[in-house]
């Protein structure tokens, strides 16, 4: 049951070919815990590629799109999703904004949040050039792994904004997973302290302020939580603590 339901978190929340059906879609459904572990795995990609000799201009911008093709654009576009959303100051409805989050088309929002994203990670890696190589691996991972963990916790405490995908992982986690999510979030936060103690406590807890506010305000914003909220959580989160583990590990 926990290899099944690995095998479909890797194949929902990654693009690494697993093989997984519906049944391990199904496991992990019930088991939000999986969420910090594919975070693990994902993170190594941009630490792999950061760790190498590689020319100071390119390494960074290597290892976002390694990033990426480790985990695809369904996050990146759920955040497009939100802003364009958030962008529609017309709109006063939760249901209007759902409308707009469904739409296709492009807004400019969505456009100066993916741009403004990747540009975000290019300079956060960028900014880990010349740092000890234990903080490389611990800010890069813990900011991967507490990415994916306050999705988790997302899907844990809220309730849906509407029926769908997002909905289909909201509806079997509860609050009785959390004690399984924090442990599964235990060895990146360990690995994280390879960059201070004090460090790692900082990105953790901008983290779950982020996620806080972001949880508080789903409710007025779109009714819940959604899919594209979740995805939207994972980039926000990411991008922010890894901006917090280099500023803090550079001023330490």
């Amino acid at each position: 049951m926990a290899l099944s339901a690995l095998r479909g978190g890797i194949g929902f929340l990654s693009t690494l070919p697993v093989g997984a059906g519906p049944a391990d879609w199904d496991a992990f459904r019930s088991a939000p815990w999986v969420f910090p572990f594919v975070g693990l795995l994902i993170g190594l990609g941009p630490v792999v590629i950061l760790l190498l000799p590689l020319p100071p201009m390119l390494q960074p911008v290597m290892a976002v799109m390694v990033l990426y093709l480790l985990v695809g654009i369904t996050h990146l576009d759920g955040l497009a999703d939100t802003l364009d959303a958030r962008a529609a100051h017309h709109l006063t409805t939760a249901t209007g904004r759902r409308e707009v989050m469904h739409d296709h088309s492009i807004g400019v929002a969505a456009v100066a949040a993916v741009t403004l994203s990747l540009v975000g990670l290019i300079g956060g890696y960028a900014g880990l050039r010349g740092v000890a190589v234990p903080a490389v691996i611990g800010v890069v991972l813990l900011a991967e792994v507490l990415a994916k963990t306050m999705m988790a916790l997302l899907v844990c405490l809220s309730a849906p904004a509407h029926a769908g995908l997002g909905a289909s992982l909201l509806e079997r986690a509860g609050t009785d997973d959390l004690w399984w999510v924090a442990l599964a979030a235990l060895p990146g936060i360990l690995i994280g302290l390879a960059a201070g103690a004090g460090v790692a406590a900082m990105m953790l807890g901008v983290a779950l302020v982020i996620t806080w506010g972001i949880g508080r305000a789903s409710l007025p914003f779109i009714g819940g939580v959604s899919g594209d909220l979740l995805g939207a959580t994972n980039e926000v989160v990411r991008l922010a603590t890894l901006y917090t583990g280099v500023i803090a590990w550079t001023l330490s």
